[in-house]
C-alpha cells in the first residue's frame, strides 16, 4: 500500500511540474515533493469515507489509482503501475482464474494479430513496443474485471473514474475561461469559424482525444444522476457531469458531441427510456452555451470546403489506397509504421499524415483485413455479452452501469467514425477500462 501511495505522490509531483506548470523549474526534485504529496494522500485516504475500503483492498487501491491517475500522467508511468498491480495481484494469489474471463478468446486473437502484424511491419522496432503496450493494457483488463467483483468495489471505481474526468474537466474550463491557449491552425477552419479562439484540450493534447475520453464520462455521470436516491447525491452528481459535458461542448469537437447524442440516445434505449427527458434537458442546456455556434459548426459536418473535413476526405482516400496494397497483414501496429508508408509512396507534396483519422481505416492499414476481424470480434463479443445480461438484470444499479457502459463504449466507436482513437494511447486504455467496466457489471449477480 505504501508503495502504492509513493508511486502516486511521484507521479503526482511530475504532472504539477509538467500541466500545471509547464516551462516553469518550480520543482527540481520531483521526488521529495511527490513523496509528501503520497503521504498526504494516505493520511486523507485513512479519514476519508472510502479509506478503509480502499486501505483494506490494495489492489482496488491500485486499479483506482490507475482509473484516476491516466489521462493526466506519461503512457510509461501508467504501464509501469499496471505492472507493478500485476505483482501486487499475482504475490497476493488475486490473479488466478484470470485466463477463464469473458472476452479473453477474442482478445487474444485479436492481440496474436497484432504480435504477427508487429514482426512484418515496415517498422518493427517501433510496432512491437505498440503491441506490448496493447498487452500491458489487456493485463489491466483482466485485473479490473477480477478485482471488481461487487456493487461497492463497482461503485467506487465509477466515482473514481467521474473524479479523474471532472479533474480532466476544469483543467479544460481553465483553458476556455482563464488560460485561452491559443488554437492550433490546423484544429479549425477560421475562415467559417473566426469565433473559436480556443478549443480545450485539458492534458490530452487535442480536442477531439479529450472529447472522446469525456463522452463515456457524461452517460456515467447522467446514469449516476438516475441511480442515485437522495436529493444531495443527485445534485452533486448532476453539477460534476453538467461541468464535464460544459467541457466537452467546447472542445468543439463534431464528433464528439454526435458521439454524445448517440450514447445518450442507446442509454436510454437500454435503461429507462424517461432518461431521455434527463437528457434532452442536459443538451438543452449544453446547447444553448453556444446555440448559434453548435449548429453551425453541426452543420458543417458534410461541407467539403471546410478545411478539416477535406483534407479527411483526402486522408481516407490515401488510405484506401495503403489498403488495396497492404489488405491482408496491413503494415504494421502504430502509427510510425503509417507514416513510414505514407512518406514513401503516397504522400503528396505539401499534405502531411500521421495517421488515418478514422479508426477502422487505420486498424485495417496497420494490421490489415484479419486485425479488423479480430477487433470486430472483440467489440461485437462485448455487446453480445452484455446485452445478453441486460435484459434478465432486474433494475438494479449494476443494469445502469452496464447500460452505461455500453451505450459510453457506442459513442466511443462511432467517434472513431472521425478520428483515430488509438492515436492516443490513454484512449486506448479507456476503451479497455469500458471493456472492464461492462464486463464487471454484467457478471455480479443481483444483490439485495
Amino acid at each position: 500500500m505504501y508503495a502504492l501511495a509513493a508511486a502516486a505522490g511521484f507521479l503526482a509531483g511530475r504532472w504539477k511540474e509538467r500541466v500545471v506548470s509547464p516551462g516553469a523549474r518550480l520543482f527540481p526534485v520531483v521526488l521529495a515533493p511527490g513523496l509528501t504529496a503520497g503521504s498526504q494522500a494516505l493520511a486523507w485516504l485513512r479519514g476519508s469515507m472510502l479509506g478503509p475500503a480502499l486501505l483494506n483492498w490494495p489492489e482496488m487501491a491500485g486499479l483506482c489509482l490507475i482509473i484516476l491517475a491516466f489521462p493526466f500522467i506519461p503512457v510509461p508511468a501508467t504501464a509501469g503501475l499496471i505492472l507493478l498491480l500485476l505483482v501486487i495481484f499475482v504475490l497476493r494469489g488475486h490473479f488466478k482464474g484470470a485466463l477463464s474471463l469473458p472476452l479473453v478468446w477474442p482478445a487474444t486473437a485479436f492481440l496474436l494479430l497484432l504480435v504477427f502484424s508487429s514482426f512484418f511491419s515496415v517498422t518493427p522496432r517501433e510496432s512491437l513496443p505498440v503491441t506490448a503496450l496493447f498487452i500491458v493494457f489487456f493485463l489491466f483488463y483482466l485485473m479490473a474485471v477480477k478485482e471488481l467483483g461487487s456493487r461497492r468495489k463497482i461503485y467506487i471505481a465509477v466515482v473514481v473514474f467521474l473524479l479523474s474526468a471532472f479533474l480532466q474537466a476544469l483543467v479544460g474550463l481553465y483553458q476556455n475561461f482563464i488560460s485561452r491557449p491559443l488554437v492550433d491552425p490546423s484544429w479549425v477552419d477560421v475562415g467559417l469559424f473566426p469565433e473559436i479562439a480556443v478549443r480545450v484540450f485539458g492534458t490530452l493534447d487535442n480536442p477531439n482525444i479529450m472529447a472522446q475520453y469525456l463522452v463515456p464520462a457524461v452517460i456515467l455521470g447522467g446514469g449516476m444522476v438516475w441511480q442515485v436516491r437522495s436529493l444531495a447525491g443527485k445534485t452533486f452528481f448532476a453539477g460534476q457531469t453538467a461541468l464535464i459535458a460544459a467541457a466537452l461542448v467546447f472542445t468543439y469537437s463534431r464528433g464528439g458531441w454526435l458521439a454524445l447524442i448517440l450514447a445518450a440516445a442507446l442509454f436510454s434505449l437500454l435503461r429507462d427510456r424517461r432518461f431521455l427527458l434527463l437528457a434532452a434537458v442536459l443538451l438543452a442546456g449544453v446547447f444553448w452555451l453556444q446555440q448559434d455556434l453548435i449548429a453551425s459548426r453541426l452543420a458543417s459536418v458534410g461541407n467539403l470546403q471546410e478545411t478539416s473535413t477535406s483534407y479527411r476526405t483526402f486522408i481516407w482516400q490515401t488510405a484506401y489506397r495503403m489498403i488495396s496494397d497492404f489488405w491482408a497483414g496491413g503494415v504494421g501496429p502504430g502509427t510510425a509504421a503509417f507514416r513510414e508508408v505514407y512518406n514513401k509512396f503516397y504522400m503528396v507534396t505539401g499534405v502531411t499524415a500521421f495517421h488515418a483519422h478514422n479508426l477502422y481505416l487505420e486498424l485495417l492499414v496497420e494490421t490489415g483485413l484479419f486485425g479488423l476481424l479480430g477487433f470486430f470480434w472483440l467489440v461485437l463479443g462485448y455487446f453480445s455479452y452484455g446485452l445478453k445480461k441486460l435484459v434478465r438484470m432486474p433494475a438494479v444499479f449494476e443494469k445502469t452501469i452496464l447500460a452505461a457502459a455500453l451505450a459510453g463504449m457506442a459513442g466511443y466507436l462511432v467517434n472513431g467514425l472521425t478520428e483515430n482513437s488509438w492515436y492516443s494511447f490513454k484512449l486506448v486504455l479507456l476503451f479497455w477500462w469500458l471493456l472492464a467496466l461492462g464486463v464487471s457489471a454484467a457478471r455480479l449477480k443481483a444483490e439485495s
